[in-house]
């Protein structure tokens, strides 16, 4: 627009992708001598979304699908359980924020379009570990 500002309406929202979807399944089995075994499988599917409401093509990311998995042996009272778990399990690589490089006129790469910079937390990368949780 000639006053420099964009008009957005009926553009998607920025942060809110038009899906998300969780599930997840959990198998239990008596062990004997008080004790529960346990397996699951989760999974999370969000649909792409832009990180900017002005839909620069830079700042979307795509659609993303994560499963996690678990497995736990439990005592009948509580007291105790002990689980293995992996998160991310095929190591999806997603951001977690996308910004403008406000640096960008400094390094010269405006003159190339200029540069984005990706941020990731953990969940963009596959995690298995274990747990032990004791209740007194």
């Amino acid at each position: 627009m000639p006053d420099g500002s964009t008009d957005v309406a009926g553009n998607q929202l920025a942060l809110a992708p038009k899906w998300t979807f969780t599930s997840a399944a959990t198998y239990e089995h008596q062990l004997g001598s008080g004790l529960t075994a346990m397996v699951g499988v989760n999974y999370y599917y969000r649909s792409s979304f832009s990180y900017d409401p002005t839909l620069d093509p830079s700042m979307r990311v795509g659609d993303v699908g994560i499963w996690g998995a678990n497995a736990s042996i439990e005592t009948a009272d509580g007291r105790w359980k002990f689980t293995a778990f992996a998160r991310n399990l095929t190591n999806e690589h997603y951001p977690a924020q996308v910004r403008p490089d406000f640096l960008s006129g400094v390094t010269g790469d405006n003159a190339l379009g200029g540069s984005y910079w990706q941020a990731f937390d953990q969940s963009a990368f596959r995690t298995i570990g274990v747990s032990l949780d004791y209740n007194y």
